[in-house]
């Protein structure tokens, strides 16, 4: 029985530790692609944890780093989205998809004067530099298009 406790009090400690840990890189301006996959990694580990109790204050705090996590994916699948964009279909009857790149724009726009649509994210000084860069990003899209 002590083994136990003695375990629960270690993951406890831990754990504490990680969330003040990862909520200092989330308040931070550089956010290390390193540190965000360990803190990804180690939020699953302790989310698996039999020691875990469901909506604890401790779980709450694992899903508050996972809306985190999530919000932080989401923009950079979108800016990545945005940045690979190539448009190579030259047929005469076929126009560049304006809308299209419109949208994005406006989507980008959106999401950095929503601040990013999460405080921590917010923080991220990367993101909103890579924001800034979608509209000429679509422009050489463009540009290499005609």
């Amino acid at each position: 029985m002590e083994r136990n406790f003695g375990k629960k009090a270690a993951c406890c400690t831990y754990t504490e530790k990680f969330i003040k840990q990862a909520n200092s890189v989330f308040s931070g301006a550089e956010w290390n692609e390193k540190n965000i996959r360990f803190i990804q990694a180690e939020k699953n580990e302790l989310k698996g944890s039999p020691l875990l109790s469901a909506e604890s204050p401790v779980d709450n705090e694992l899903k508050s780093i996972q809306k985190v996590l999530d919000k932080y994916n989401e923009v950079v699948s979108f800016i990545s989205a945005c940045k690979s964009f190539n448009y190579s279909n030259t047929e005469l009857a076929v126009r560049f998809p304006v809308d299209e790149v419109q949208s994005k724009i406006s989507r980008a726009n959106s999401l950095r004067q929503n601040h990013l649509e999460n405080s921590f994210v917010d923080n991220c000084t990367r993101l909103h530099d890579d924001l800034k860069e979608i509209p000429q990003s679509f422009f050489r899209a463009h540009i290499a298009y005609g």
